[in-house]
This record gives C-alpha cells, structure tokens and sequence, in this order.
C-alpha cells in the first residue's frame, strides 16, 4: 500500500512536472487587405435612444446666520466645491497693510482649531482631489477643492472648520515669508505684461481701495503677521459675507455640511465686533486718476542674471477707464470693445506666428462698479516708440469698421466661456460671484451674459470708447525706456 501509494505520488508529480508543448507565431495574417471592406457586420441600430435630462438651473439658499448657499448639478461624476467671502479682496486689506489678503488666501486653509495641516492635506490628496485659493476682481477670496462627488464631504467639512475656527500659527504664516517678497518679482520676469497691469492699476487708482495690490509689497512683509490675520478675519468674515458654491454637488448635501460643522458661525461672537459694516464706497469710477504716470528704468538683461543672453526690452501699457461689472449691458460692451481692439490688432494671429510674447495685446481688469482697459506693449527699446504708438492709434480706431462687431461678439462670447464656463473651477467662481454682495438672488446666469454679449450694438461700442478717451489715461512703463510721456504723445493737459 505505501509502495503504490508513493508510486501514485510519483506519477501525479510527473504529470504535473510534464513540460507543455510550446506555441509560437509562425506567421501574421491580419493586416487589412483594401480590395474587401474591413467589417462586413451589420449594425443595428437600437430600439429607443434614451434621452439625457438637462442640467437644473442654479439653487440658492439663505441660511439663518446668513451664509448664502448656491449649487448646480449637471449630473456628471466630478464635482467642485469652494467658500467665498465676498468682502475679503485687495480692496478690504488694511492701508497699514497692503497684500494682507494674499496671506489670508495662504494662511486661512492652513489649519482650524480641531484639524492641522498634515491633516487637511492627507485628506485632500488621499482622494486624489486638487485644492487652489484664488482672488476675483479684488473683491471676493475663494478656496475650492474638486473632486469625485461621493469623496468631497471631507475636505468639505475641514475648509468649513477653517472658515468659522482658522489657528493662524505664527509658524505657519512664517514658511510664506519668502513667497510674499518672491510672488511679485515672479511676476515681474515671467509674466511681465500682468505685472505691468497690476503697476498701473496702482498708479491710476492710486491711494484708493481699487489700487491696493493683490500682493504683499516688499516693505509690507513684516506687517502681515498671525495677529493681523486675526484682526482681518475677525473684521471680514462675518457669516453675511460667506458664500458656499458647489458644482455636481445636491443642494441639500451642502446645507447639511455646513449646518453640522463642527464649530458654529454666529455674527453675535464676541469677535466680530470690530467688523467692518457699510461695505466699499459705491462710486469706484471716482476713485480714477487719469494722468498719472510711473517708470521703473533698468537694463533687464543685466537685471535678471540668472538667463544668460536674455534680450533687453521695454515693457509698457496704458489704460482708460471703463465699466465694471455691476450693469450687465456695459460689462458685455465692455467685453465686445476689447475683442474690438483685438480684431483690429489681430492678435490671434500675431500670438500664433510669435515666437516670444511681443508686440500688443489688450487687457480689461473689471471690479464692482468700475473698470480699466487698455494695451501692453512688449518691445526692444529700438522699436518701443514705434509699437507703442502703433498701439494708440489701434485702441482709437478699433470702432471704425461696423463689419468687425459680429466677429467681435463672437470672440467676446468664447473668451468668456474659456474663462468662466469651461472648467469646473471656473464656473464655480461663476456661480460664486453671480450672487452680488448681498441678497439671495443670482443676479446673471451664463445665459444671460451671451444673451447681453450679442445684444451690444455698434452704437454702444462706439459710446464706451468715446467716454473712455474722454478721460486722461494712466501710464507705466518699464525696462530701458524709449516711451513717450502722456503730455508728449498729447494725451495729457
């Protein structure tokens, strides 16, 4: 028996050792031949298509405290959520402290009273979610996380925490002391047309709410400290002025995370005493100062030292005042006037052919009630004079030819659905920024800036540009000079 039985063993072992026989490619024959169609099948077409449900429009709730809430869902499998404040922008820092509000942008998503930094961190990248901090036209201050929508509770919980207990550690408002001073010079050599806009936003609202810089200036380092974001959170962040935005999210899932936060928001706090009540001045469009000019002379290739045979340059925009948000019709006019100067520049050919980022381009920088718009100009010094002028006479005659308002309502319409219709993220600074600084009512929907976009008329146009070169313009220049002066070019008294 055990000597069969071992035979038995053996046999099954050689058996299972038994080498199989191997398979190989002799040859290929699965190349299509053209002479025969590739696939004879017949597709038949399905019964009953079923048809996809339109997206519900936006919903908007008012909770008791104040906090605004406002979602859309379209259905889809990736959802954004983000908190605003309304009356945190450049606009609200304190004039002993300009750029205060990009260390809130850094500092307040830091850590809450119950959760660190480590641990809103390890939450948001455990779902693989992608989190950012933004500005909006110097008024509003967002936070936004976008993920799966079955994943976005967490992250959702720890931000709201941070809204309503922020920690504000000296130790974590100090690792961003070398962003602060970098940000702007970052600013100056990779994107030097933005920085010469943000300058000359400065010079033309110059001491005013609307020409505080987004960033910390170099010598307001030391002043943004944890106790001054103490003092800005407890005067901005009342529950009024925070808006809770979702995209693909359930209304009711967000107003059932905020009402179960684990720290409650009440404007009766002791803290928000000092809160600031009244709002910004209604008026932007007097805070203007046209005439005003700045230049910051330098040799940019000795400057930047650390790009070997970098070609010096000249770098200028000029800007006139213009309309902002707050009315639809000349926001839209406003919008259809730059791609006006764009058609006439062609500058969608000129971004193609270019191999570096030269010649004229437009900008529109739009706040509440007002605005400034004008071009920049990028140039070596030879030619400076030549492109800068060519770039007036362009703003001035961009109204001239009635035939170009259709082509520029059209690149009006897709400029802003490329900004704020086409990413998630960007709709949901949309839907953030429709709601208006007070009231429960979305005051614009996407539909309504296209309908107002390509209902500017030719008249309309022609009368925004017309009250804008009534008005004395701003100039900043900067780089190895080679730009007129506003009263050389005849533009000031």
């Amino acid at each position: 028996m055990c000597v069969g039985g071992f035979e038995c063993v053996r046999e099954k072992s050689k058996k299972m050792l038994r080498r199989t026989q191997a398979f190989q490619i002799t040859s290929f024959n699965v190349q299509p031949k053209l002479s025969s169609a590739f696939n004879n099948k017949v597709i038949v077409a399905p019964k009953a298509v079923k048809e996809v449900a339109a997206p519900a429009s936006a919903q908007i709730t008012e909770l008791a405290n104040g906090v605004r809430i406002i979602s859309q869902d379209f259905g889809e499998p990736m959802a954004a959520v983000g908190v605003y404040n309304c009356a945190a922008g450049a606009k609200y820092d304190p004039c002993d402290k300009p750029g205060l509000n990009y260390v809130m942008r850094c500092a307040l998503m830091l850590s809450s009273m119950s959760d660190s930094m480590f641990q809103f961190d390890r939450a948001v990248r455990s779902i693989g979610a992608s989190f950012e901090h933004q500005e909006i036209r110097k008024q509003y201050l967002g936070w936004r996380v976008e993920s799966r929508r079955d994943m976005i509770q967490k992250p959702l919980g720890m931000m709201l925490s941070c809204v309503a207990a922020p920690r504000f550690l000296d130790v974590e408002v100090d690792r961003y002391r070398d962003l602060m001073d970098a940000v702007t010079e970052e600013q100056r050599w990779k994107t030097p047309r933005d920085h010469v806009v943000e300058q000359l936003e400065q010079i033309a609202f110059y001491k005013e709410t609307c020409g505080k810089p987004r960033y910390v200036p170099p010598q307001s380092n030391d002043d943004c400290s944890s106790k001054s974001l103490i003092d800005q959170w407890c005067a901005t962040f009342l529950p009024k002025n925070i808006i809770v935005a979702g995209v693909n999210v359930a209304h009711t899932d967000l107003i059932t995370a905020y009402e179960n936060g684990e720290f409650p928001h009440s404007a009766k706090a002791p803290h928000f005493r000092q809160a600031i009540e009244g709002g910004m001045p209604s008026s932007e469009a007097a805070q203007y100062q046209g005439g005003r000019e700045s230049s910051l002379p330098e040799k940019r290739y000795k400057e930047m030292s650390t790009k070997p045979h970098m070609n010096n340059e000249t770098i200028a925009g000029i800007g006139w005042l213009a309309a902002g948000t707050a009315n639809l019709k000349d926001y839209a006019t406003a919008l259809v006037l730059q791609q006006m100067v764009d058609v006439v520049a062609e500058d969608g050919i000129r971004c193609i052919s270019t191999e570096l980022d030269n010649g004229i381009r437009t900008f529109y920088s739009a706040y509440q009630t007002a605005g400034l718009m004008g071009v920049t100009t990028r140039s070596d010094p030879q030619t400076a004079k030549e492109t800068f002028t060519a770039a007036l006479s362009l703003f001035r005659r961009s109204t001239q030819q009635e035939i170009n308002l259709k082509r520029a309502a059209q690149r009006a319409v897709l400029r802003f659905y490329h900004e704020s219709i086409e990413l998630r993220r960007d709709y949901l600074d949309f839907l953030a920024s429709s709601i208006g600084v007070s009231g429960a009512t979305q005051e614009r929907t996407k539909e309504s800036v296209v309908a107002a976009i390509r209902a500017v008329t030719f008249q309309d146009v022609k009368a925004a540009l017309d009250s804008s070169l009534a008005i004395e313009p701003c100039l900043y220049v900067t780089g190895d000079g080679g730009i007129p002066s506003l009263k050389q070019l005849g533009l000031k008294k």
